[in-house]
């Protein structure tokens, strides 16, 4: 064999071989990571017993979440590190190559589905067999065992980013409290609103304007509920994240069709509403001047998909002990309209 040219590169390979796995970066996640103010990158699973779908491995930035997929090529690709190699015979160094690791497959990331509608539903579902069921019973926050359920803990097993674990628990008006998080009932999230929208009647806040929310809450008593609570309900009603942050108003969409679904719930407070009573609750549920977006014909349309159960928010309670279960306690005190009287 002829010696190596001054230009030539030496290539050895390495007989103690590591196992790596070449990562694909799409050009947005690779000028991301590549900034000077690089996010913290998480990688998790999905639990295909949660799902009913197989599992996956995901990887998320802070608002992002990307599927991993395993793709195998037909060309090997070396990993290398550079060395200087010495000619034994005269003595001058030459350009050296090693490869230490060969990999037969890369991992793509591609972006879950594009209709942000299908992943915020799959994140809500998730987390909503795992958050604790708050009834209205003040004896369910001393609950000794409630390791385990906080916020940040909940969102390591959901396989989906911050931002969008977030916007899941916000849309199910979940709350923290003494390290825990909750999702309140359709009843008690119904009685609390009953209590907000008649608190601003009184007081003349007008709330399809911006309003002062720690001034409202201050008007109404704490029994009524928690406050973590009824942060949680203005949030989302408002589709904001932090109502000291901004100005808040009711967001009308929201508040329209939220009202319009609770209204129809009438089972949850053991009511049997005909069509005329179902129209006349949800407005009075509503600011007056956006009680023109009710009509009786969606009206009818609300108690027709609540009689047939697809109105229904179904709440799974996981126990003490993990388990799932339906248990339901009474609320404690008094009614709204009584706490209220109580508040002025």
């Amino acid at each position: 064999m002829s010696a190596p040219s001054s230009d030539s590169i030496i290539f050895s390979h390495d007989s103690d071989q590591q196992g790596l796995r070449l990562l694909e970066l799409p050009p947005e996640l690779r000028e991301l990571v590549s900034g000077p103010d690089a996010p913290k990158l998480q990688i998790k699973s999905s639990n295909s017993g949660s799902t009913g779908q197989p599992s996956h491995i995901v990887l998320c930035t802070p608002s992002q979440t990307y599927q991993l997929r395993q793709v195998q090529s037909s060309n090997s690709v070396f990993v290398t590190r550079p060395l200087l190699a010495q000619d034994p015979e005269s003595g001058i160094g030459n350009s050296s190559i090693c490869a230490f690791a060969k990999c037969s497959s890369v991992l793509e990331l591609h972006p879950h589905a594009n209709d942000a509608k299908i992943k915020a539903k799959t994140a809500t579902e998730l987390l909503q067999r795992v958050l604790r069921v708050y009834t209205g019973a003040d004896d369910e926050f001393m609950d000794e065992d409630l390791k385990g359920y906080g916020k940040e803990e909940l969102f390591e097993d959901i396989p989906y980013s911050q931002q969008e674990c977030e916007q899941a628990l916000r849309d199910l008006i979940a709350f923290e409290r003494h390290g825990a998080s909750w999702q309140a009932t359709p009843k008690v999230l119904l009685e609390l609103w009953d209590v907000i929208i008649q608190t601003a009647q009184a007081e003349s806040i007008r709330l399809e304007q911006e309003f002062d929310a720690r001034d409202l809450m201050a008007k109404i008593d704490d029994t009524v509920a928690p406050e973590e609570l009824m942060v949680a309900l203005l949030c989302y009603l408002c589709q904001t994240y932090d109502l000291e942050m901004v100005s808040p108003k009711l967001d009308r969409i929201i508040t329209v069709q939220w009202t319009g679904k609770m209204s129809a719930m009438a089972d949850i407070l053991g009511q049997d509403l005909t069509t005329n009573e179902l129209l006349s609750r949800w407005r009075f549920r509503l600011p007056e001047a956006w009680r023109q977006d009710t009509s009786i014909e969606a009206a009818e349309e609300l108690k027709s998909k609540q009689d047939q159960g697809n109105g229904k928010v179904n709440l799974i309670n996981r126990g003490t002990d993990g388990v799932a279960t339906g248990t339901k306690r009474p609320m404690k005190g008094r009614n709204w309209h009584e706490r209220l009287k109580r508040s002025k």
